[in-house]
């Protein structure tokens, strides 16, 4: 193990410093590692560390390109080990001169909606109104110098808007959502548009600084018709307590503008804003929706 350790040290000493005068290297000491391989082709030198001391998950891969002015090209890759004691496998690849991913990644973002511009009689509750997203397999690419990343998703999306004044989210036989009062004799009901569908989401990602945690996004959603509903309770002027159920049509599709802060390793802070609203012009309320929130990743 000591010769191989050796080997693959002199051997990355060797092509490192062919590149020396155009950047500075770093050194990278792992550990008593349970296995080192070593690839070589004509062009291009592969070292691949398979556990160390401590963390028998531990993978980091070194790539050197062998030749005259040669150019040091580094990726490294942990394991994809969850603090809650799972494992998901990735493939990962290069792609050009970036590095393509895919897998399971599972991650859930939650937080408030506060819609903007929004009609007259549309009295939504802030801390009421609640989105979540959750992502269950993406593919991914990041750029060579990991300043931007293309990121696609599968999951689920879910919005629901609370209004509690004097009036509530009805629907034609159609689906196309109204605002309506309560009838005659009626105040202080529950009304709640609940929109929920599978979702595949588009992210593109830039980062803000060469190595700030904080970055700007733009996502596209496509969303599918699963479950939205408009749904009211209150109680009648008999005081029968009286729920009316509808269901609702959607914009499948919605664009939104997204600022992120990782504030520790797979979790991040959020603010994301959407100028669609999520109705056609003529199928419901048009409004843009400000929302912010958290979000964590496995």
């Amino acid at each position: 193990m000591m010769k191989t350790m050796k080997m693959a040290v002199l051997m990355v000493m060797v092509t490192a410093s062919q590149g020396m005068h155009a950047r500075q290297q770093d050194t990278l000491v792992v550990e008593r590692p349970q296995q080192v391989m070593i690839l070589q082709t004509e062009d291009t030198l592969d070292i691949r560390v398979s556990g160390k001391e401590g963390n028998p998950d531990f993978r980091l891969e070194k790539k050197a390109r062998l030749a005259t002015e040669a150019e040091l090209v580094t990726t490294s890759a942990e394991s994809r080990h969850s603090a809650l004691g799972w494992d998901f496998g990735s493939i990962e690849g290069r792609a050009g001169k970036g590095v393509l991913s895919i897998g399971l990644t599972p991650r859930i973002e939650g937080g408030f909606l506060l819609p903007l511009n929004k009609p007259d009689g549309m009295s939504t509750s802030l801390w009421k109104s609640t989105e979540a997203h959750a992502s269950l397999i993406s593919m991914r690419y990041d750029s060579p110098m990991g300043k931007w990343w293309l990121d696609l998703s599968y999951g689920f999306n879910m919005k629901c808007f609370v209004m509690g004044n004097n009036n509530r989210f009805t629907a034609d036989r159609e689906g196309n959502v109204n605002i309506s009062p309560y009838p005659a004799g009626i105040s202080g009901g529950d009304s709640r548009l609940f929109l929920f569908a599978g979702a595949l989401s588009l992210n593109l990602n830039y980062r803000i600084g060469k190595s700030s945690s904080l970055g700007f996004g733009v996502e596209w959603l496509m969303r599918g018709d699963n479950w939205n509903y408009c749904r009211s309770r209150f109680t009648d002027v008999d005081g029968l307590e009286t729920k009316q159920l509808y269901d609702a049509k959607v914009r499948n599709h919605n664009l939104s503008l997204k600022l992120n802060w990782e504030f520790a390793r797979n979790c991040n802070l959020y603010v994301r804003f959407a100028p669609w609203s999520p109705f056609k012009s003529a199928q419901g309320p048009q409004f843009s929706t400000l929302s912010f929130g958290i979000g964590f990743g496995f």
